[in-house]
């Protein structure tokens, strides 16, 4: 394979091809149906590149990579980002609407798809096969190595309803995040790592410049028993979900022991009950760790905490510390710093900072906007809320915008649902206000059962008197099959069931 120049800034494409030139033998990706080195995903990421090369001929923009979690999906990212451009990565499982919304805001050139999926676009938007990335073709580097400000790859927060938010994260974001993203896993070469139910951008190029092995699964597409024999039979040393999905897949996995390879669980992208940490380590032999990772789609890993030991059911679960190069600051509304113990929201900086939102200028400014002039870098406004305890550890205690005023009290969601989720009989759950036909305002639980048990809603209401100030205790318990998901597999707090005909839900008192 010819070599090519080391741009002077390294980027996410020079340091994974350094790895394959220098670890070209070494396993990269576990699918369902195949297993490459380092060597073979870099030559089939080249014939893609050439492929899109030859379409679009030179210049910049964003491609549309749609296919569910595969290994053509890490090969397309990685072939769009070699042929000098940026990718979008649009999910199967959204809607027709919803993916042709997605790619007309992206203003894509092109998606990289296979031909079951490619219908369900616009007709004039060209379509490229992945399986190309199989055919015979220009299979060297090619020699295309993006400057830090060039863009990367669009991440959208939301989609399936309402308008899109693309987060726009440029090289230099990708790279730094994705090796503090490695960071806070503490990664290693010798590694199999496997995200389940997502793609977590950052984590998934961090573990190719790293060397070590991704392996990746279709939760939809394969269903969690075959999953569960995959983290067996190929394993995996480090699993990274969010925490539901833990819950659902630990079913299958725990009658059979811990997993005797793996060595921490992450979870990432909800909010980690005490439950959800000791359920990580019981996954494990002994000495494993469990790490609570704290971040977003428009700046991760934000902080990380590992823990060795199970937890009380009544202890929170912080947030941890920042990696290297992260700076966290707690702010009130006018964004200046909170006191040392108080709550404020959670503000972050680093010098790999997003490039904000695509075609948003006015959010950007509102979210990046700049809350220390006197060095001119801005902060990215999380939303959350939180405290730093004087154990210098981050704790967050839920979002600003789902906090509940209710009697003069204000409430987190987030902090009910913690305490129901520690009652055996309670799978998951979520909390939200509801208004009555008089126009009352109440809190309701909704309640996922764990299977085989026999628990009524009113006993779970006796558990939440027992455990929870009286404002906190929710009105009505719902008991309900599934909580409502949105794509990307987060809690859709505005799906959940409203009041009947009667105004009423589930068992009011």
């Amino acid at each position: 394979m010819p070599m090519t120049a080391m741009p002077a800034e390294p980027c996410v494409v020079s340091l994974i091809e350094a790895q394959a030139e220098r670890n070209g033998s070494r396993v990269a990706l576990i699918g369902r149906d195949r297993v490459l080195t380092f060597d073979a995903m870099n030559r089939a990421a080249n014939r893609l590149a050439g492929r899109l090369q030859a379409m679009l001929g030179p210049g910049s923009g964003f491609v549309a990579v749609c296919l569910p979690p595969c290994v053509e999906r890490v090969i397309a990212v990685l072939g769009i980002l070699k042929s000098g451009r940026g990718y979008v990565v649009i999910d199967p499982q959204l809607h027709d609407q919803g993916r042709r919304d997605l790619a007309r805001h992206a203003e894509a050139l092109c998606v990289v798809t296979d031909p079951t999926l490619a219908a369900g676009f616009d007709a004039g938007l060209r379509t490229l096969d992945v399986a190309e990335c199989w055919r015979p073709g220009h299979d060297h580097n090619p020699g295309l190595h993006p400057g830090p400000e060039a863009a990367a790859y669009l991440r959208y927060t939301s989609g399936s309803t309402g308008q899109p938010k693309g987060v726009l994260h440029n090289h230099r974001a990708a790279l730094g995040q994705g090796l503090a993203f490695v960071e806070t896993v503490r990664l290693r070469a010798d590694d199999c790592l496997c995200p389940v139910s997502f793609f977590p951008h950052a984590l998934v190029l961090g573990s190719l410049i790293t060397g070590a092995a991704l392996h990746m699964v279709d939760a939809a597409g394969e269903g969690l028993r075959a999953i569960a024999g995959r983290l067996r039979q190929d394993r995996v040393t480090v699993l990274v979900c969010f925490p539901s999905m833990l819950r659902s897949l630990s079913k299958t996995l725990l009658p059979g022991g811990p997993l005797p390879d793996l060595r921490t669980v992450t979870l990432t992208g909800e909010a980690v009950a005490a439950g959800d940490i000791n359920l990580a380590l019981r996954l494990m032999p002994d000495g494993g760790t469990a790490t609570n990772n704290y971040g977003s789609s428009e700046f991760v890993p934000i902080a990380s905490h590992s823990i060795r030991d199970e937890v009380g059911d009544g202890d929170a679960v912080p947030a941890g510390r920042p990696p290297s190069g992260v700076e966290i600051r707690l702010v009130d509304a006018n964004g200046d710093t909170v006191a040392p113990g108080e709550i404020g929201e959670i503000t972050v900086r680093a010098p790999f900072m997003t490039s904000g939102y695509w075609k948003r200028p006015d959010l950007t400014q509102e979210v990046f906007g700049t809350l220390t002039p006197q060095d001119g870098q801005g902060h990215y406004r999380t939303g959350d809320v939180g405290c730093v305890g004087s154990d210098g550890l981050l704790r967050v205690l839920g979002r600003v915008d789902n906090q509940i005023k209710l009697r003069a009290y204000r409430i987190t969601p987030e902090e009910i649902e913690s305490v129901l989720l520690r009652h055996p009989g309670v799978a998951d759950a979520a909390v939200r206000a509801v208004a009555d036909g008089s126009g009352a305002t109440f809190l309701v639980a909704y309640l996922v059962l764990a299977p085989g048990t026999a628990v009524e809603p009113a006993e779970v209401r006796r558990f939440a008197q027992d455990h929870l100030p009286r404002h906190m205790v929710p009105s009505a318990f719902h008991s309900i099959e599934a909580l409502p998901r949105t794509v990307g597999g987060k809690l859709d707090r505005s799906a959940l069931p409203g009041p009947g005909a009667d105004g009423r839900i589930g068992d009011r008192r």
